[in-house]
């Protein structure tokens, strides 16, 4: 997961809140976002385990969304 806007403290504090168990980046210079040309946020990518992007997702989702999408990708 990546965020842009955010304080390094409120991202800690959601990771901690939903038990995130996947790694959680904060692009604060935006490169990230321009190198995988994200347009709105938020923009999710599924990333498997050798690197590639599977899955695009704009807009935010359920949790229920997530989990289907995230069950797709779990080896």
């Amino acid at each position: 997961a990546l965020d842009a806007d955010e304080t390094d403290i409120a991202v800690k504090n959601f990771v901690n809140q939903y038990g995130l168990k996947f790694p959680v980046a904060i692009d604060k210079g935006q490169k990230i976002i321009g190198t995988y040309g994200v347009g709105p946020l938020p923009t999710s990518f599924l990333i498997d385990k050798d690197g590639k992007v599977v899955e695009q997702i704009i807009g935010e989702q359920t949790k229920e969304q997530l989990e289907g999408y995230l069950k797709k990708i779990t080896p």
